[in-house]
């Protein structure tokens, strides 16, 4: 099976398809490689995954990227997995390119998890850290926000297909070096404002966004 066909999923935007490239818990970094159609590590990690991580089949990010997620589950797959989750909201980066929160489909663990706001903070900081040494972040998006996210974005694609025909949507897949989220960004894109944990942590709990301080 090709990986790259997989559909966003019949009940996408709320429950949505993702691949996993990167299992929970792994500091190895994994890559599709399409000649061998196999996952291979390319590099480790400075901190470990806080859940499944992957993308989401059939959206258009910046950059010709698909949109990532990490879909938080209590046990780890395998890079290749394909599974169903739930998003819950999104953590944004100041490019635009939101990383979407979500949890596994069926997680009894998670079944009362419906916003970003009911993880608790421990579960957030966790995330956080993962993300903060690559991405300048700006605080969270909860769940209505993603699902406007994801719907934009797959429309995106959709309108890619239609216009310029599917070989604009594969140009990604057929190169043997991905564009790499896990980049530091440069400090023209950070600038001089700080990336502060804590207060896209209060701002959480206080129910707004960074940006809307």
């Amino acid at each position: 099976m090709n990986i790259f066909q997989t559909p966003i999923g019949r009940y996408a935007p709320g429950i949505m398809n993702v691949v996993v490239e990167i299992p929970k818990g792994s500091r190895k970094r994994y890559r599709y490689h399409r000649k061998r159609r196999a996952f291979v590590v390319d590099y480790r990690l400075m901190v470990s995954t806080p859940g499944e991580y992957g993308w989401i089949p059939e959206t258009w990010a910046k950059g010709g990227k698909r949109v990532n997620a990490v879909v938080l589950a209590r046990k780890p797959t395998w890079g290749g997995n394909i599974c169903e989750a739930r998003p819950i909201g999104a953590l944004k980066r100041r490019d635009g390119d939101h990383q979407i929160i979500s949890v596994l489909l069926g997680e009894p663990r998670y079944d009362e998890i419906r916003d970003i706001h009911d993880l608790d903070e421990t579960e957030l900081r966790r995330i956080v850290q993962f993300y903060e040494p690559f991405f300048p972040l700006v605080g969270w998006v909860g769940r209505d926000g993603a699902l406007e996210f994801l719907k934009d974005a797959h429309l995106t694609f959709v309108d890619r297909v239609r216009t310029h025909g599917a070989a604009s949507v594969v140009e990604r897949e057929e190169e043997d070096s991905f564009p790499d989220e896990f980049e530091p960004p440069d400090e023209d894109e950070v600038g001089d404002q700080p990336r502060d944990v804590t207060r896209a942590e209060s701002a959480l709990k206080e129910g707004v966004s960074v940006e809307q301080r």
